[in-house]
């Protein structure tokens, strides 16, 4: 079976329109995969990105959305901070026979990228657990993991949390107003800055790039931001800038002081989300143990997805094997 691939650039309206019909037929489309937040994104990182298409018969079957920048006279594929999944998307599931026979259309993707891409870095979404073909191409892969939580089930969306955090919630319930919108992404990232320089670390954005990709992203509607203030007071002592496509939201951009702040922030916005009619929340990351812990006390569910990369010229793998070292 033969495919054919084709890269586009973001801003080629004809590939935007080609690239919305793929995501709005895939099972696997999420709000990492629209097109405003990859503007957005590259705009924030200095990066450019592209579509690629794999087609059969005329029809798109495949496609994802890749950032890269210059290195040199080469070019590098790279995941833009913050964004938690590379979008690759499938207008029906891989299968394994396809996969065996070296012609999926994620092969042909793969393939599309190593003819662009003197490095190439993709975090593939949970949902794309066979990274055999990238191995059979010679690409290393790595599991990350994140935590997934469903919302459904019971009315009391804290009945499944471990009994330290719902008796935090409980407790610390009426100390808080939680508010949608209001005071904005300022307040995210200022919290969030706020743990980064406790760590002696700078952000991975500038609060400079970082509010104004937040606020882009809220008024495309692809972002909710809550906060917990305490009673009385001014200043919120914990915000989450929610990314969402409807039906999956994800903890995009959080920060908090310590104490109960946070866990009173999710229970009431939890439920909230849940009322609106979205049926999945992604925490974005189980890698770190503290906060992995922290995530593990709401009873989500871990899940693992992939880091796959492949470095052709032979300097720059020396390069990087270096700095790793």
């Amino acid at each position: 079976m033969t495919r054919q691939t084709h890269t586009y650039p973001l801003d080629d309206a004809e590939a935007q329109a080609r690239w919305e019909a793929l995501r709005s037929a895939s099972p696997w489309r999420c709000a990492f995969a629209s097109p405003a937040y990859a503007r957005a994104a590259a705009a924030a990182s200095g990066l450019r990105c592209e579509i690629v298409f794999a087609a059969e018969d005329g029809r798109d079957e495949a496609g994802a959305l890749v950032f890269h920048r210059r290195r040199g006279p080469y070019r590098e594929g790279v995941v833009p901070p913050f964004t938690a999944f590379t979008p690759v998307l499938f207008r029906t599931p891989p299968g394994e026979a396809a996969a065996h026979a070296r012609s999926s259309p994620f092969e042909a993707i793969l393939g599309a990228l190593e003819s662009r891409l003197a490095v190439a870095r993709l975090h593939l979404p949970p949902s794309l657990t066979d990274v055999r073909p990238a191995q059979w191409r010679g690409w290393t892969a790595a599991p990350l993991y994140t935590y997934r939580l469903a919302l459904g089930g019971e009315p009391d969306l804290t009945a499944r949390w471990s009994s330290g955090a719902r008796r935090t919630f409980r407790k610390a319930r009426e100390q808080y107003r939680v508010g949608e919108d209001a005071p904005g992404a300022d307040a995210v990232v200022g919290l969030l800055a706020e743990r980064y320089a406790e760590r002696g670390r700078a952000l991975p954005l500038p609060p400079g790039k970082l509010v104004p990709f937040i606020e882009r992203m809220r008024e495309e509607k692809l972002v909710r931001i809550f906060t917990a203030t305490p009673a009385g007071g001014a200043s919120p002592e914990a915000a989450v800038a929610v990314l969402h496509d409807g039906h999956t939201a994800h903890y995009w951009v959080a920060g908090s002081r310590p104490g109960p702040a946070m866990t009173v922030l999710l229970g009431e916005m939890l439920s909230r989300l849940h009322a609106d009619g979205l049926t999945t929340f992604d925490f974005v990351g189980a890698n770190t143990p503290s906060i992995a812990e922290f995530k593990r006390r709401f009873s989500p569910t871990l899940t693992p997805y992939f880091r796959i990369e492949k470095v052709q010229p032979w300097a720059l793998r020396v390069l990087f094997s270096l700095k790793r070292v």
